[in-house]
């Protein structure tokens, strides 16, 4: 596996990546979809986060998977000056995982503040599936108003949930 390889991807496919709360909810989703990233997630402010993905982005800068700029206060991520060489050097690699990166790439909206709230009512049903082998939409809902508080309506996150379950994301 190799991380640099997936980010590499993940930044040429995408070209542009409004954020670094962005960046971490693309790799936790395409994580949760089974490529191995050896990364672990934990829920934080605004969704799922890896400290480990936080550390390693500096390095991948340096290896020169990613590049890190700032549009105005934001900072956006394009693809490093190496992600060609590293993509060729990875080439099986990406060829086992490209189609399920992609789907991902496909599914999942750009806008930061959806893919925090998607990707914490995905979090909240998984790690309930984990525990009980369900998860019941109601506690789901009602879990995620909780980590979120005020920050969404009950209604964006129902339609969070609908829209996660129509795209194949929740079991």
């Amino acid at each position: 596996m190799s991380l640099q390889a997936v980010v590499s991807y993940l930044a040429c496919k995408k070209e542009t990546i409004q954020g670094k709360k962005a960046f971490q909810k693309f790799m936790y989703f395409i994580d949760a979809k089974g490529v191995p990233t050896q990364l672990s997630f934990r829920i934080y402010h605004f969704g799922p986060y890896s400290s480990d993905l936080d550390y390693q982005t500096d390095n991948l800068e340096l290896e020169g998977s990613i590049s890190l700029g700032k549009t105005g206060e934001k900072f956006v991520i394009q693809p490093g000056d190496r992600f060609d060489e590293i993509l060729t050097r990875e080439v099986e690699f990406i060829n086992q995982y490209s189609p399920v990166i992609d789907s991902v790439i496909e599914l999942l909206p750009d806008e930061p503040k959806v893919l925090e709230l998607w990707s914490t009512t995905h979090f909240v049903a998984n790690s309930m599936y984990k525990m009980y082998q369900k998860f019941d939409k109601g506690l789901v809902i009602d879990e995620v108003r909780k980590i979120k508080q005020d920050k969404f309506t009950m209604e964006q996150i129902d339609a969070a949930y609908d829209r996660l379950f129509e795209l194949g994301f929740l079991p």
